[in-house]
């Protein structure tokens, strides 16, 4: 199968939070207590993911050419990295990537020990709570790509439901295309801050972005700030602290 991706064009979404619902529905997720006035005021509401939300949409406030504010919104979820940390430092090996390139959370032999948690980039897989699982370890969670839709021939629930189409799947190497023109396009049209993310970042990701600022403003490292040796150490030194650590555990 050729590499997926999925593109979000920040520039047509209306924050209408579709694409959280629909995640919720056909995952089957928990809808959570409401946390009104917390965060941005209120409008990003849950203020974070959580075992039992994969997807959701971050508002970031701006102003107009006028000084009026204003506001950019962004999809925030797994970004399915081709360098994943999460797969490079789980001490059990179950966290898998699919055929098109989407990172899955195996959780029949997931053992709860949050590593995947620690060294996420973008602070995506969380934990859940014991209750969750009755009563047994926690497991690790995260937005897995509607792998079960895409095994059918559906898009993911997310791009399904966007009314402005402001997500897309398809072709990684398409949709990289259609993002470089449509960065373009933006420009020439007066958006001289408009960009693309996720073409090189972490050997590329399978989300990619048309920003209209820095990415910077919107909370996401540069490609330079995630490749360092240093990180990559850092990895590494997490997976074998995991296998010590369930080592042992096995022999008591």
């Amino acid at each position: 199968m050729a590499e997926k991706a999925i593109l979000i064009d920040t520039s047509k979404c209306i924050a209408c939070k579709g694409c959280q619902i629909a995640c919720k529905q056909w995952n089957e997720l928990d809808a959570g207590k409401p946390e009104f006035f917390a965060g941005t005021d209120g409008y990003e509401n849950p203020t974070d993911l959580s075992y039992h939300t994969y997807n959701l949409i971050k508002f970031h406030l701006t102003s107009k050419a006028n000084g009026d504010p204003d506001w950019l919104f962004r999809k925030y979820q797994c970004m399915h990295c081709t360098e994943a940390a999460c797969i490079a430092s789980c001490p059990v090996d179950t966290i898998k990537r699919s055929d098109n390139g989407f990172v899955w959370i195996d959780r029949t032999g997931c053992i709860g020990c949050g590593t995947c948690v620690s060294v996420c980039p973008y602070s995506v897989p969380k934990l859940s709570t014991a209750e969750a699982e009755d009563d047994s370890a926690p497991k690790s969670y995260k937005c897995w790509g509607c792998q079960d839709r895409i095994d059918a021939g559906k898009e993911p629930a997310c791009v399904h439901t966007c009314p402005p189409d402001a997500a897309l799947y398809g072709d990684r190497d398409a949709l990289v295309t259609q993002a470089q023109a449509r960065k373009d396009e933006l420009v020439a049209s007066g958006m001289a801050n408009a960009n693309v993310y996720g073409v090189d970042e972490l050997g590329g990701l399978h989300y990619i972005y048309v920003l209209l600022k820095d990415p910077s403003f919107y909370g996401l490292s540069s490609a330079a700030e995630l490749s360092s040796n240093a990180r990559r150490a850092y990895l590494l030194y997490m997976k074998e602290i995991g296998k010590l650590f369930l080592k042992k555990v096995s022999s008591f």
